[in-house]
């Protein structure tokens, strides 16, 4: 006749070698955590024949789709401002650009409140860089966005500014900061 124990102790024992693996504090497997994928520094500057305590920025992706246009004082500096899926169509609009495989425009306006404005652009293989998807062009392509947010470093808005005219007409703003693409790769 066999002995059923030692067959029960292997058994056993294999089971309590899985259980063994796992503790309390092991994560639980799940979905990867949004990370920045690229960062679009921004370091801009605008001034016009204004008095103004306020600055405007905005940013286009593709042709004409604006992403985000935000009124900023002084007191924006050290905020950061994230969209996401929820935030509407105009999110789901620009990942589609983001992601299209397409070297898009990319557009930063500053703007004071008499409509002076500055505008800079580039394409999204050059304006991006760093992150998870450092080097990947021409664009986001295969990539999940999750948000994109605009982190405000430094917020000067100045009145009378340099006053090149010599008559107290005038105010520069200034915007130090970065757009943070987050997702996962």
């Amino acid at each position: 006749m066999r002995n059923p124990w030692p067959s029960a102790s292997i058994l056993l024992l294999g089971c309590l070698a899985c259980l063994a693996g796992c503790g309390e504090d092991d994560p639980i497997a799940g979905p990867e955590a949004p990370q920045p994928l690229a960062y679009f520094d921004v370091a801009t500057g605008v001034g016009g024949r204004t008095v103004s305590a306020t600055a405007t920025l905005s940013l286009f992706v593709g042709p004409d789709h604006e992403l985000f246009e935000v009124v900023l004082t002084g007191d924006d500096a050290g905020t950061t401002l994230t969209l996401g899926p929820d935030d509407g169509a105009g999110f789901a609009e620009a990942v589609a650009l983001l992601t299209n495989g397409v070297d898009d425009e990319v557009d930063l306006w500053r703007a004071l409140s008499d409509g002076t404005t500055s505008i800079t652009g580039d394409l999204e293989s050059t304006a991006f860089s760093g992150g998870a998807l450092d080097g990947q062009e021409p664009d986001f392509a295969g990539a999940e966005i999750t948000g994109i947010s605009l982190e405000l470093d430094s917020v000067s808005i100045q009145s009378p500014g340099k006053d090149p005219n010599g008559d107290g007409l005038w105010t520069d703003a200034f915007i130090e900061g970065r757009i943070v693409v987050l997702g996962r790769p």
